[in-house]
């Protein structure tokens, strides 16, 4: 799941810049077939970037518990 994570995160991270790049956004469209905003250039980049920061986190497990021991894993 987190090579699935790094690949989804660098492809909206590569889509959210190419939005500001003249030459490829031209008039608001990207690839001269998907509008785009200001805005949606942001998310992308903001959904990447976790995404990238999921594929290369090196938690392999849940965090240990905190308080009492008692949540919702132990049932």
């Amino acid at each position: 799941m987190k090579t699935i994570a790094l690949i989804i995160g660098f492809v909206l991270l590569a889509l959210g810049i190419a939005a500001f790049i003249p030459g490829i956004a031209v008039d608001g469209v990207l690839f001269g077939m998907f509008p785009v905003t200001t805005m949606l250039a942001l998310a992308f980049i903001f959904t990447g970037a976790i995404g990238v920061m999921i594929g290369l986190s090196h938690r392999r497990s849940l965090p240990p518990l905190a308080g009492d021991g008692k949540d919702l894993r132990n049932l």
